[in-house]
């Protein structure tokens, strides 16, 4: 962040993507820097070139392979994710008796409720400029998760007992391009006073990413649980210890995934083969829940998804519908949680 002086000066925030001019009330700045999706590749010295090729070129003949397999080519680690690069702050005013502040960043992810849409960065101490250079990343970010969303930044003086407010700004994020940075220069403003009216709703309970492949040969389908992502804390460590249960309408067997520890994200990677003709898909539904496991309790739950031809969801319908449309072919997509089992229309 950059300013000049208190009086008739200006508070700047950059990010990278957008620059934004804009008259500040406060003589404090920021730097920030974002990008969603899978980052630009580096440069490569000239010598290593045509290796390089070569490697991308082996790399390509393995994805093809796997899609004619009936299995997607691997994603990059940085796919479906929105990284914040909170860099710096400068000529933010002095909040302790010292004439100097202790101040940290918070980002939150607007509208949301839960733990996992709210990070922070560390606190640097005695400063009124201080240095973060910290990278935030959100997992799970589709491109539509980003068209009615905002993200809020705000400034924190950290104390003994509690924090105070130094300032905030916000991004619409409807703006942003995959795979690019862009760097904002935003203002620090007084923080909204209508901020519990926009957060109104019930509780978002996260989302579930799942790939499902149809065996027309065998009759069998392929259900792989990958991911999920923004779910509920349940745990008095803020944290949750999720497990999935699978089970096909009509059939008395369930299927469990390992419990993943410490995480409202958790990746699960983990595959099912349920048998099933592909003329009763029409009246089957696959159900998913999701639990967070307890010892000497009752395990709390986290969501459900449901997979049918009739059911309310518009995605989960259609993934259904592609599935065995789209025979041997996998299919892959991020499905909403809902707070039950959805009953068919």
């Amino acid at each position: 962040m950059r300013g000049r002086g208190r009086a008739g000066t200006r508070t700047r925030m950059s990010t990278r993507r957008v620059r934004s001019t804009r008259s500040m009330r406060r003589a404090s700045t920021a730097t920030i820097r974002c990008h969603r999706g899978r980052p630009p590749r580096c440069s490569r010295p000239s010598a290593s070139q045509k290796s390089d090729s070569s490697r991308r070129s082996h790399r390509q003949d393995r994805a093809n392979a796997r899609r004619e397999n009936g299995r997607p080519a691997r994603r990059h680690p940085n796919a479906n994710r929105l990284m914040v690069h909170i860099v710096r702050a400068g000529q933010l005013p002095p909040m302790d008796m010292n004439g100097l502040a202790d101040p940290y960043v918070k980002i939150h992810l607007l509208p949301g409720h839960a733990k996992s849409w709210k990070l922070r960065t560390r606190t640097i101490y005695a400063t009124l400029s201080p240095e973060w250079d910290q990278i935030l990343p959100y997992v799970g970010m589709a491109p539509s998760d980003l068209i009615h969303r905002t993200l809020r930044l705000r400034v924190y003086d950290e104390d003994r007992i509690g924090a105070e407010l130094v300032g905030e700004c916000r991004i619409a994020l409807d703006r942003f391009a995959a795979g690019r940075k862009e760097t904002f220069l935003v203002p620090l403003q007084k923080a909204k006073e209508d901020e519990a009216a926009q957060e109104m709703g019930s509780p978002d309970r996260g989302k579930m990413r799942l790939r499902l492949v149809y065996h027309s040969s065998r009759q069998m389908l392929t259900v792989t649980v990958v991911s999920c992502a923004h779910l509920l804390p349940m745990d008095t460590n803020g944290f949750s210890d999720p497990f999935v249960k699978v089970q096909l309408s009509g059939d008395k067997r369930k299927w469990k995934t390992t419990v993943r520890k410490r995480t409202l994200n958790p990746e699960f990677n983990e595959e099912f083969h349920i048998p099933l003709a592909a003329t009763e898909h029409a009246r089957r539904r696959l159900c998913f829940e999701i639990w967070d496991h307890d010892v000497g309790k009752k395990n709390d739950y986290l969501g459900a998804v449901t997979l049918s031809a009739t059911v309310k969801c518009p995605l989960a319908r259609q993934l259904w519908s592609e599935v065995f449309s789209h025979k041997d072919k996998a299919q892959e997509k991020w499905l909403p949680l809902q707070d039950q089992l959805e009953p068919s229309l």
